[in-house]
């Protein structure tokens, strides 16, 4: 006569494997679930009304950056700070809230390290995510109210 321990073993070991990696599959969905779910709760990744779906590739003494079509180069001349940028149109190009511009690297002093975070400039009531990244030669830091803009624009920099 065989034991229970044993006369179940090679199955017992197989439906523990398969409960094991069902249970793994599990928690690994609902940790997915819940970085999406935190991630759509700042922003839905949805380009919003008033940006177009579509993008273009602007293009500044050689460096790269995709931004959204509806985005046009600004004439910021009588700006505080006059560097290339394209962005929104707005009344005053100045205080412009979706843009990205191209700061000349070595003079570039940033406020914190480069990557997407939360806008801090006072530009505007509503939320705003901003960021840079640096070049050789430039500072592209892009400010938009959708996190999902300022990520995509930002990864697509090049030389």
């Amino acid at each position: 006569m065989m034991s229970a321990s044993r006369k179940s073993g090679p199955g017992g070991r197989r439906l523990l494997w398969a409960t094991s990696a069902c249970l793994v599959a599990v928690v690994a969905l609902l940790w997915l679930f819940r970085v999406t779910e935190s991630d759509n709760h700042e922003d839905s990744g949805v380009i919003p009304d008033g940006v177009d779906e579509s993008t273009q590739i602007v293009e500044y003494e050689g460096t790269r950056v995709t931004v959204p079509a509806s985005w046009e180069r600004m004439n910021v001349s009588a700006c505080e700070v006059p560097d290339p940028q394209w962005g929104i149109l707005a009344n005053d190009p100045c205080l412009a809230e979706s843009y990205v511009v191209f700061y000349p690297a070595p003079t570039f002093d940033p406020r914190h390290k480069p990557g997407v975070r939360r806008a801090d400039d006072g530009r505007s009531e509503k939320a705003a995510w901003a960021g840079y990244v640096l070049t050789d030669d430039w500072a592209v830091y892009v400010r938009d109210r959708h996190k999902s803009v300022v990520r995509t624009a930002l990864a697509s920099v090049a030389e």
